[in-house]
């Protein structure tokens, strides 16, 4: 039996990421893992139970490749859309929070180098978790974690084994030609 709707103060958001999912045909076990998120909070968050954070929401939009108009509806379901001020005059029943964020992306031209790295995935992309060496007796250290579906992967794969042919290609010395002694 379920529980009434007031126990569920997102019921109209995961009914939405519900449809979404059935319409890309995905289980609830494939969709949790494309973000990340285990099955039982994925389901908490279709039944309303629970909103996700506004982490798993972006990847949520972004797995999904949801146009833009469509994203925004998704995430003022989600209340993200409010103001901290306009979270007082919420009904005392609902248990909601909402923050503001801000993030800023720096272009950073510095090259992270790794010495390993840790490939995990399922039937829909790969997740690449980039090592360092910790030192001593310290375990290794991610330098960066990059995840894609398993199509890019494969496109990674033949770009990684051109660009090593050409490079092999291109270490032998380049000279000019050898000089020919010509009489006219």
């Amino acid at each position: 039996m379920s529980e009434p709707s007031e126990h569920k103060p997102f019921v109209n958001l995961g009914g939405t990421l519900k449809r979404l999912r059935q319409k890309h045909k995905e289980s609830l076990a494939e969709a949790a893992g494309a973000v990340e998120l285990g099955e039982e909070d994925l389901l908490r968050i279709e039944q309303g139970y629970e909103r996700p954070s506004e982490e798993i929401l972006m990847l949520l939009i972004k797995h999904f490749a949801m146009l833009e108009d469509e994203a925004v509806e998704l995430w003022e379901l989600a209340g993200y859309d409010k103001l901290d001020a306009e979270n007082d005059e919420a009904p005392e029943n609902q248990n909601v929070t909402t923050k503001s964020i801000v993030m800023t992306i720096a272009m950073d031209p510095r090259v992270m180098y790794s010495d390993s790295v840790h490939i995990s995935g399922n039937q829909h992309g790969l997740v690449f978790t980039f090592l360092q060496p910790g030192g001593g007796q310290l375990p290794a250290l991610p330098v960066s974690r990059v995840g894609m579906s398993r199509d890019q992967a494969k496109k990674m794969l033949e770009l990684l084994k051109d660009t090593l042919e050409q490079l092999d290609k291109a270490t032998a010395p380049k000279s000019l030609p050898p000089k020919t002694n010509r009489q006219d």
